[in-house]
């Protein structure tokens, strides 16, 4: 092929050009970088909002351990109890407590077999009611599950294994899930009893069953974020609680026969630690890394140690003075209060040592007593119906105020009471109550 020379300089300079091209790029506009840094901005806010959750209610108090932080209440109490603020008498069976916030309190109750949730303000006006779904009506029928308030939602679980998520504000469902029939959960004979736990973007729950044990839900669309594997273990009526350990977020429950670790990260099973008895119906208490799993009916409470990575829990001691079939404990110093249900008794347990300090022996059988604490007092609902005020001593319990809470039936009085801004809340299956239990005059709003 022949070239001719006079087009050589020609094709060298277009060569020339394409190159300087190649190496030009635009100068982005400030309009373009200001849309940048904007779409940039929303998309981390987004990211950090997300996952953020501010309980604002839940099981047992702030940290699941029965120990509510109002202060200036009342020391003893008069002749026939405290002052009552107001009652409701037509809520639906149940033994679901009262989840309480700075302006409604929620609870949950059953017509025949179906759930609703109930809102009140402080004066005891009915806001709403709203209709759930069925709920359990066999053995102990009724509703179970206190609601969980995170943010703009509430979560609860009923006793045939739904959760729901709901509205706070006006009650309407946003997601079920039926973990039952979608993880093929296996429940104890009474059906579930499970206070959910909430945690960033997760709710978690135990559907217990062959193939899965517990479960991650998203808690924006109820869509599964994780399971763990399980192994036919049914659950115990017992309510987990969520641990923080050098970092690490576990997940602690007891099931039938062992109490569980769960890495809520992933789901990972880390540690599984053999209990006496099959019944289980307390919840955990943790304290300075150690978890308190009370047993059931005759049975062995045990103290266990948890490693500092919470890979393993280590037995420290075990005891029979602490049997509550259920009503939990409280850890005051180191101190345990709780039922003995074996021997009809109500004892002083040493946290240290597992050994029992001292005791009250009643004439009838104390088969339930619920406890929670507030101000370094006991305040003790037995399934009898009577509420007792007491004052734990280093040799004995003083007992600083009693009264009779309506109701005939002994299983009316298996509720946990409330504690929230000088309140007391009492429900016995149909009715709620709510006494003044503050120094000071108390106002509702």
């Amino acid at each position: 092929m022949t070239t001719h020379k006079s087009a050589l300089p020609l094709l060298t300079f277009l060569l020339s050009l394409l190159f300087i091209l190649s190496q030009c790029k635009p100068t982005p506009s400030k309009t373009d970088e200001n849309k940048k840094t904007a779409t940039k901005q929303k998309a981390e806010a987004i990211v950090k909002k997300a996952p953020s959750c501010k309980i604002l209610s839940q099981w047992r108090g702030p940290k699941r351990n029965g120990i509510y932080p109002d202060k200036n209440l009342l020391e003893r109490w008069p002749k026939g109890g405290p002052k009552l603020l107001w009652q409701y008498n037509d809520l639906g069976v149940g033994y679901a407590s009262a989840a309480v916030t700075d302006d409604v309190v929620y609870t949950v109750a059953s017509l025949q077999d179906t759930s609703f949730i109930v809102a009140f303000n402080h004066k005891g006006k009915l806001l709403w009611k709203k209709k759930m779904g069925l709920e359990f009506t066999d053995n102990y029928p009724g509703s179970r599950g206190t609601p969980i308030i995170c943010s703009d939602y509430g979560y609860f679980l009923t006793g045939v294994g739904v959760v729901y998520c709901f509205d706070i504000k006006n009650g309407n469902v946003v997601w079920k899930k039926d973990i039952k029939k979608e993880f093929n959960g296996r429940p104890h004979n009474s059906g579930y009893s499970e206070n959910l736990i909430v945690d960033g973007d997760k709710v978690i729950c135990t559907p217990t069953g062959p193939e899965t044990c517990v479960v991650a839900l998203n808690r924006k669309t109820g869509k599964p974020i994780w399971t763990s594997k399980g192994n036919g273990e049914k659950n115990a009526y017992s309510n987990p609680i969520l641990i923080e350990r050098n970092g690490k977020k576990i997940f602690v429950i007891q099931l039938r026969k062992s109490i569980v670790g769960i890495d809520i990260s992933n789901g990972k099973r880390l540690w599984k630690h053999p209990m006496k008895s099959d019944l289980h119906s307390n919840t955990p208490i943790y304290k300075d890394g150690h978890i308190l799993a009370i047993d059931g009916w005759k049975g062995h409470t045990v103290k266990l140690k948890l490693s500092a990575d919470g890979s393993n829990v280590q037995e420290v001691w075990k005891c029979e003075s602490l049997a509550a079939e259920q009503g939990d404990a409280v850890i005051l110093g180191d101190n345990i209060y709780g039922a003995d249900v074996a021997n009809y008794s109500f004892n002083c347990v040493d946290w240290n040592t597992g050994m029992k300090k001292y005791k009250i022996v009643r004439n009838s059988k104390p088969h339930r007593i619920a406890i929670i604490s507030a101000d370094s007092l006991l305040y003790c609902y037995s399934d009898e119906g009577y509420f007792y005020l007491v004052n734990p001593l280093d040799k004995k319990f003083e007992t600083r105020g009693k009264f009779k809470v309506p109701g005939t039936k002994k299983t009316d009085h298996y509720t946990h009471p409330v504690i929230y801004n000088g309140c007391l809340y009492v429900r016995h299956n149909n009715s709620l109550f709510v006494y003044d239990i503050s120094k000071s005059d108390h106002k509702t709003s």
